[in-house]
């Protein structure tokens, strides 16, 4: 018997066809390796859209929907191009080798843990989930995972700075608190988007000196300030045209500026075309397909912005005898300078609790949607929406919440109990807010409204999750629920539809 030597072995061709015939096809060659990596890159960057795009299409149906209406969040519109823009701007491709197991590892883990904390967080307080859009979250974490699998977790981690762009950006609540907090109005709207516009270019070019990006990012800013500015005094009615505001400030501009920082010269060599792909196979593109379906399964209908609401009476408050009282001016800073916020006060009775009506009114009803799951009340935790049978089957979106007196650690913040509904009067909408003073004893109205704010939104809500409390929920005292049923009946009766 001969024996074959290891010398042999390493002089005998091996047939690359059987050992990856199972591999997608990534064609090689001397004079094409350049040209063939950088189309086996485009076809990722396809399969890695379609991925995104088929489970969270109707969430992007709805959101831009509602941008189309007149949502205040219409620089969403260019956060994708400001995405891609960053990921261009890294080319240097990742060190090391790659570990196709890894991949798969590192991606499964950290990804469904992010889905899962998303998917806690929705269901723990879906509230704020409503106000923060988590679905939005939810489609990047998926994104990140799904290029962790396609493209390698190197890559991924190298791009961290659009993974943290993205999701510091997909939800509007951060956007629309800082709008906000600028003054709110046209030109406070483009100015933030044009500052989201150079952070972007800012990240988009790692490869250059950090003085050369923070000026042209700053430069960026700056015009973008400068041309919302002289767009809006020129006559531009910034609140009816948003969008070209948004694409104007956040899209033209920072592009403009990212091709102006890139062909200052670059101190990168290698561009992504050069870079070595890891190998995966047709079975890999389908586990990715059937995680894309389950995601799909799992992801809420966008029903947000659906739908018209039911009509009322225009003078329900004067058949009440309910006259608007004080007046919170602080509601044009988020939905537009055509927007009121009235408190109308009810009538004391003896042994009940005191209540107010609270009205905003705007005739963007998009706007006013896109803050249905406000809770324009002072509370040490956030309460949750729960829903609300108002007694007219013509108005369908009735809601109560009721802070948790057990559960306050503020005694200057006072308990109470809102139920809430949207109609339309004419061309007008109006959010109602039924509020009741929880101290039944208490002769004081109830609490004024007041401005969203970071702490109350964003870090309350944050330190409450990691102390690990219990559901905020509450019981509410039988007196102040019929107090509240009480007014509901009376506004139902003077506006309601579906009352004669």
């Amino acid at each position: 018997m001969c024996e074959r030597g290891t010398a042999n072995f390493a002089n005998e061709p091996v047939d690359a066809s059987s050992r990856r015939g199972s591999d997608l096809p990534t064609p090689s060659g001397p004079h094409s390796e350049r040209h063939n990596n950088r189309h086996d890159s485009v076809v990722r960057l396809a399969v890695l859209l379609a991925l995104i795009l088929i489970p969270f299409w109707g969430i992007f149906r709805g959101v831009v929907l509602a941008i189309a209406a007149g949502a205040p969040f219409a620089y969403l519109t260019v956060v994708p191009l400001l995405i891609a823009m960053i990921g261009v701007g890294h080319r240097r491709p990742p060190n090391g080798v790659g570990d196709a197991e890894a991949d798969w590892i590192l991606a499964g883990f950290f990804g469904g843990l992010g889905l899962f904390l998303r998917h806690l967080m929705s269901n723990r307080f879906p509230t704020l989930s409503g106000l923060w859009q988590l679905p939005l979250v939810g489609a990047v974490l998926w994104a990140a995972c799904a290029a962790a699998v396609l493209f390698g977790v190197r890559r991924v981690m190298q791009t961290w700075a659009l993974w943290v762009f993205a999701v510091a950006t997909v939800t509007p609540l951060p956007y629309l608190l800082v709008t906000a907090a600028a003054g709110g109005g046209a030109v406070a709207a483009a100015a933030v988007t044009g500052v989201i516009g150079g952070v972007a270019v800012f990240l988009a070019a790692p490869e250059h000196p950090p003085v050369w990006r923070l000026g042209v990012a700053a430069t960026t800013s700056l015009v973008s300030v400068g041309a919302a500015v002289i767009a809006v005094g020129g006559g531009l009615d910034g609140t009816r045209s948003p969008l070209w505001l948004a694409v104007l400030c956040g899209g033209a501009f920072p592009v403009c500026g990212f091709l102006v920082l890139h062909g200052i010269g670059s101190r990168a060599t290698q561009s992504a075309g050069n870079a070595v792909l890891p190998r995966r196979s047709w079975g890999s593109l389908a586990v990715l397909g059937l995680g894309a379906g389950i995601v799909l399964l799992l992801n809420q209908p966008y029903t947000a912005f659906d739908g018209q609401p039911a009509g009322a009476r225009a003078n329900w408050a004067a058949r009440l005898g309910l006259p608007a009282g004080e007046q919170f001016s602080f509601i044009q800073r988020y939905l537009g300078p055509r927007a009121t916020f009235a408190r109308h006060a009810v009538p004391s009775i003896p042994g009940l609790p005191e209540a107010a009506v609270d009205v905003i009114a705007t005739d963007n009803l998009a706007a006013l949607r896109t803050y249905r799951d406000a809770l324009w009340y002072p509370a040490t935790v956030p309460p949750n929406y729960q829903p609300f049978e108002l007694g007219d089957r013509a108005v369908v979106e009735g809601r109560a919440a009721a802070t948790d007196s057990s559960l306050a650690t503020d005694p200057h913040v006072p308990d109470w109990y809102v139920v809430t509904w949207l109609w339309r009067t004419g061309a007008t909408y109006q959010q109602i807010f039924v509020v009741v003073n929880q101290t039944w004893t208490s002769k004081a109205a109830p609490p004024v409204p007041v401005p969203l704010s970071i702490r109350a939104n964003v870090i309350g809500p944050a330190l409450w999750l990691m102390r690990q409390q219990a559901d905020p929920g509450t019981m509410v005292d039988p007196l102040v629920a019929a107090r509240a049923q009480q007014v509901v009946r009376r506004v139902l009766s003077a506006g309601g539809p579906g009352h004669g």
